[in-house]
C-alpha cells in the first residue's frame, strides 16, 4: 500500500498509468486502507467522511503531464471489504456519475489523494494486479517522484465515445 493523501504532517499523492481509449470515464472504484500516523507509525482509523481529489493527466515521457480533468472534493462510498491487509481493514472506495466525463486519449496517468480531515485519516492505495507494474509516488516537500514498483488496484469504468468524437 502507498500512502496518498494530505494531513497535517505529509503531503504525498500516487499517481497510476493507464491507457483510454474510446470511452468517457463516469466511474472510478479503488482499494486502500485508512491509516493515520503516529508519529512511529500507522494506526486504523474510520474512513467515514473522508474526501479525496481525483485527476486525470496526459503522459509526458512516462510521467503525470498537463491535466486532462479533475475531480476535487469526492465524498466515496467506503465499503468494508471483511479482508485484513497487514492488521488493518480493506476498503473499497467507488465513485459514480462524475460528470463531467472525462475523457483521456492514450496513454494517461490518474492520481487519486485523500483530503485534510478531523481524524487526520490517509489513503493508504493498495496495490493491485495487471498493468505494467509500476506506479509512481510525488512526495510534495521534494517535488520528487519515486517509483512504487505496484501497479494500484482500481477499476475505471465509462461510456462509449461517440464515433463522430474519436480521433484518428
Amino acid at each position: 500500500a502507498g500512502t496518498s493523501g494530505l494531513t497535517s504532517s505529509f503531503e504525498y499523492s500516487i499517481y497510476e498509468n493507464f491507457t483510454s481509449d474510446l470511452f468517457g470515464i463516469t466511474d472510478f472504484h479503488w482499494w486502500g486502507l485508512s491509516l493515520f500516523w503516529t508519529g512511529t507509525g500507522f494506526a486504523d482509523c474510520d474512513p467515514t467522511g473522508l474526501t479525496f481529489d481525483l485527476t486525470f493527466y496526459d503522459d509526458a515521457a512516462g510521467q503525470p503531464g498537463a491535466e486532462i480533468c479533475s475531480f476535487p472534493g469526492l465524498a466515496p462510498t467506503a465499503v468494508d471489504a471483511g479482508l485484513l491487509y497487514s492488521g488493518y481493514p480493506l476498503y473499497s472506495w467507488d465513485v459514480t456519475g462524475l460528470t463531467p466525463t472525462c475523457a483521456p486519449t492514450g496513454a494517461a496517468w490518474v492520481s487519486l489523494q485523500s483530503q485534510p480531515n478531523a481524524a487526520d485519516c490517509t489513503l493508504m492505495w493498495i496495490s493491485g494486479t495487471g498493468g505494467d507494474g509500476d506506479s509512481l509516488q510525488l512526495d510534495a516537500s521534494t517535488g520528487l517522484y519515486t517509483n512504487t514498483l505496484y501497479d494500484r488496484g482500481m477499476c475505471i469504468t465509462g461510456d462509449i465515445v461517440p464515433v463522430e468524437l474519436q480521433s484518428f
